[in-house]
């Protein structure tokens, strides 16, 4: 007699087997994909094949959603900002910032040898919130010396100029305070929240160190845009177009 399983287990009519594999890599989203073609390459008896558990599936799901809470948070910020501002230029221009925000998280986890995880998701979302901040900064402060009368380069200049020292020590402040979360060991459930933190400081550190630089030149191409369009309408309309003195909230 040749020894068998002490048991059968069924899901949904149909005969399953657990297998169960620890691991100490962190990639987890990686080692799936790693999986998948190992056993795409079995050969199976008719009938049988692999599924994966909760914990791989639950990958794909989680950056799904990810993608959707940074698609939504994206469109809820430029609406908000478009009704504070009563403008369409400003709000593009601030979110400039946003995917250089994103290559700073990115080059970040890489650099330190850390996996995307879903805490490393979590920042990127948070990021959106986080760095335009600084560009509403700068940007109000454009908006007001215009409507003083000063030309947009006048106005772009003075703004750098006032809010260089608010715009650093408003992140400094945030990157300093993420440094026992980027560098420590805390966990639940199993999950680090260093790539938290980590994601978190390289998108700060990067979209500040070119905040004063992408949102201006943003700002004057839109700008231009917006001249462009005034103008074109105003064609055969007998209307003029808005000089680069003029305020931006006729947008």
């Amino acid at each position: 007699m040749a020894s068998g399983i002490g048991s059968i287990e069924r899901v949904d009519g149909r005969t399953v087997a657990q297998l169960v594999v620890r691991t100490s890599r962190e990639d987890i989203e990686l080692l799936g994909k790693e999986m998948d073609k190992t056993l795409a390459a079995f050969p199976w008896p008719e009938g049988y094949g692999p599924e994966k558990g909760s914990r791989l599936t639950g990958i794909t799901s989680n950056n799904s959603d990810l993608f959707m809470a940074f698609l939504l948070a994206t469109v809820f910020i430029f609406l908000l900002m478009g009704f504070l501002f009563e403008s369409f230029v400003l709000p593009l221009a601030i979110l400039f910032s946003v995917p250089f925000a994103f290559t700073g998280a990115i080059w970040t986890l890489y650099l330190t040898g850390t996996p995307f995880d879903v805490m490393a998701g979590i920042g990127l979302v948070i990021l959106v919130g986080v760095v335009v901040n600084n560009g509403i900064v700068l940007i109000d402060l454009v908006a007001e010396r215009r409507r003083g009368g000063l030309t947009r380069t006048e106005a772009l200049v003075a703004a750098g100029r006032e809010r260089f020292r608010p715009v650093v020590m408003t992140a400094l402040t945030t990157i300093v305070g993420l440094i026992p979360m980027a560098f420590g060991s805390t966990a639940i459930v199993g999950i680090p929240y260093a790539p938290l933190g980590r994601s978190l400081m390289g998108g700060m550190l990067f979209s500040t160190a070119l905040t004063l630089v992408v949102v201006p030149v943003a700002y004057t191409v839109l700008d231009d845009l917006r001249l462009w369009f005034y103008r074109l309408s105003g064609i055969g309309s007998g209307e003029q177009p808005l000089s680069d003195t003029e305020g931006d909230a006729a947008v």
